[in-house]
């Protein structure tokens, strides 16, 4: 759910900068649309010429319908995930829409990521102790083993005995 909603935010954002630059293409159209008027009424282009660049201006006026029909359709998408009934027109949301070039290194984004869900927190803290309880698991028995034997060289030199070591299987902890 929260994902739906930060990309429907994201998509408003990026609807947003497409209809600013919709409008800020028509903008200069028009411009390049009033020098080329100024040439036909001195003569410099022909009237084909000026009917095609009022046709092609069609073409950006389509393009701004089409931004601000963008736009609307994501403010709803919005506004009914988070269940509101108010008006488009008085809805807005405000950010950046913009490319950073710095990425972090993936070791970053998984920290950020075990420190936002704490049940990925619990999931690392888990295999860490299911690898530390296999090595003790692993050492155990042979560290036991190492004290048998030194015990036993120990007790039969107080004695005066020899004997021979050796090692006494135990049983393992791992399943």
């Amino acid at each position: 759910m929260l994902f739906n909603v930060r990309t429907a935010f994201v998509g408003i954002l990026q609807a947003k900068a497409v209809l600013q630059l919709a409008q800020d293409n028509l903008q200069y159209f028009d411009n390049i649309l009033k020098v080329s008027r100024d040439r036909f009424d001195a003569g410099d282009i022909a009237r084909i010429d000026l009917d095609r660049l009022e046709l092609q201006r069609l073409q950006y006026e389509s393009d701004l319908q089409t931004a601000t029909v963008n736009l609307r359709t994501t403010k709803i998408n919005l506004l009914a995930l988070l269940d509101d009934r108010r008006a488009i027109d008085s809805f807005d949301v405000d950010g950046t829409f913009d490319f950073q070039q710095d990425l972090s290194s993936l070791d970053d984004y998984r920290k950020s990521a075990v420190d936002a869900r704490p049940d990925l927190r619990a999931a690392v803290l888990s295999v860490q102790q299911a690898q530390t309880n296999y090595k003790l698991a692993e050492a155990k028995p042979a560290q036991l083993a190492l004290r048998y034997r030194s015990r036993l060289a120990a007790n039969s030199a107080a004695v005066g005995r020899t004997c021979s070591t050796g090692t006494i299987p135990l049983p393992s902890r791992t399943p």
